[in-house]
């Protein structure tokens, strides 16, 4: 217990580092993946080196963010701060057999004042857990698979103080409800951060996306524009419970990507792509691609 406690403590430091810059001010959402080859570079967001559980920082690779510690802030390395907010993160967890303690996860509407702030991880060989600063492990779940060796899901709804969280291997469904629900409002906002102890091996985070209840995550292909690429990433997902297209209703979505998502798409869609008729797969050309794909889902349910 006493090596649980200087970790946590080590992480309370780390990410409180943040919160001593000046002008924090209220985050946007965003989806970020990495790809643009610079974590740093404000877009979406800038991430900022923290110390995590025993290493400072972050590395670029080619699978993601390999990650000790990132807090999520401006240009300025400012932190942004969340109340109401929807996390979800990919991750794939590698051990080096050194150390079955080894954890990974985030912390959110943290703060070095006295409201402390929340953290959520997982731990080998199926353990999530959801704590806060100062009071430790608050909830945990055992896990109906390995938690390493794997890409995860990792999603948390922190609405008002109803407090909840997911975990589920990517390529299978959402689980209908939540590993972890707690009522707490000891914490009511502060920012995020990733951490990883990296002494058990490495966590690459794949992509990271927060939703705010004012900011619906329409730019589901993330190229900077909502048209016809969005709606056919939905597509793509209809009738799944994809947390990236899984938008309404608000706050946070219903599990199910459906009609009511594609509502909200068609709001937020501007006149920089739209669909020609016939185009079912969005190539821009309407040819026997787009033939074959309506013979695929003949008579499937579609919108």
């Amino acid at each position: 217990m006493k090596t649980q406690v200087t970790t946590r403590y080590l992480l309370s430091v780390a990410v409180s580092m943040i919160v001593l810059c000046a002008g924090a001010r209220a985050g946007p959402g965003f989806f970020e993946d990495f790809r643009d080859g610079d974590p740093a570079d404000g877009s979406p967001v800038n991430w900022v080196p923290v110390w995590g559980w025993d290493a400072t920082g972050y590395t670029l690779t080619p699978e993601g963010l390999e990650v000790a510690g990132a807090g999520v802030g401006d240009l300025d390395s400012n932190p942004y701060i969340y109340s109401d907010v929807s996390i979800r993160v990919q991750i794939r967890r590698i051990s080096n057999q050194r150390s079955g303690e080894w954890a990974s996860g985030f912390a959110f509407r943290w703060s070095e004042g006295p409201t402390g702030g929340y953290w959520i991880e997982v731990k080998p060989p199926s353990r999530f857990w959801l704590g806060h600063r100062d009071r430790w492990r608050l909830r945990s779940a055992s896990l109906p698979f390995n938690v390493d060796e794997q890409d995860l899901m990792i999603r948390v709804d922190a609405l008002g103080d109803q407090i909840k969280g997911w975990c589920w291997p990517v390529g299978e469904p959402m689980p209908e409800d939540p590993q972890i629900s707690i009522v707490d409002d000891v914490a009511p906002e502060g920012f995020v951060s990733l951490y990883a102890w990296t002494d058990g091996g490495k966590t690459i985070f794949r992509s990271v996306q927060v939703v705010t209840p004012d900011e619906p995550a329409v730019d589901l292909n993330c190229d900077g524009k909502v048209n016809c690429l969005d709606v056919c990433t939905m597509m793509q997902h209809w009738g799944t419970n994809d947390p990236l297209c899984d938008i309404a209703p608000a706050p946070f979505g219903d599990g199910i990507v459906d009609a009511q998502d594609l509502s909200v798409l068609a709001e937020h869609i501007t006149d920089g792509g739209a669909p020609l008729a016939g185009d079912i797969n969005c190539d821009g050309v309407v040819d026997f691609l787009d033939l074959a794909e309506l013979a695929q889902n003949w008579l499937r349910q579609q919108p």
